[in-house]
């Protein structure tokens, strides 16, 4: 009857060690600001970076549905383009600082209205605060209707 106990006490055991890996795992891997229902991915993420570090990917999808419905994204109107453009334009400075601008081909006149956009900053605000820290954590999510390209930049200086 002994053996059988530790038996059971070692499933146990082990099915919360896999529920634990498993979760780990899950919050590591999954974003939730990139819709599901993408069919390609293209991903640039910064290798040396520690505490900071600088991300750009592309995620391909064949028509705009996961975004029209999104409650975290919102259409962009024209007095979003220089707000956008803004974030866009401090990224690319962080690309060639670090050597990577092969990586980022992003078009800054790609940034029209009508189309999708989600960005997170370190205040947890839609859009940043105007001070010196704007641009010192933030992602944004700037999905493009006409090509169904999602583009999301990261940086965390």
């Amino acid at each position: 009857m002994r053996p059988l106990r530790i038996g059971v006490r070692w499933l146990v055991c082990a099915a919360v060690a896999v529920c634990l890996c498993l979760t780990v795992l899950s919050h590591c891997s999954f974003d939730p600001g990139i819709p599901n229902g993408f069919i390609g991915k293209e991903t640039h993420f910064d290798g040396d970076g520690f505490q900071d570090f600088t991300d750009y990917c592309k995620y391909y999808y064949r028509d705009s549905f996961p975004f029209t419905d999104n409650p975290k994204y919102r259409c962009t109107t024209a007095e979003d383009l220089d707000e956008l453009r803004g974030y866009f334009r401090n990224f690319r400075e962080w690309m060639a600082i670090e050597g990577r601008l092969d990586e980022f081909d992003f078009d800054i006149s790609r940034i029209a209205p009508d189309n999708y956009v989600y960005i997170r900053t370190r205040e947890h605000e839609p859009i940043g605060d105007p001070d010196v820290w704007k641009y010192a954590d933030y992602t944004v999510y700037y999905f493009d209707v006409s090509t169904c390209v999602l583009y999301y930049i990261h940086t965390n200086i």
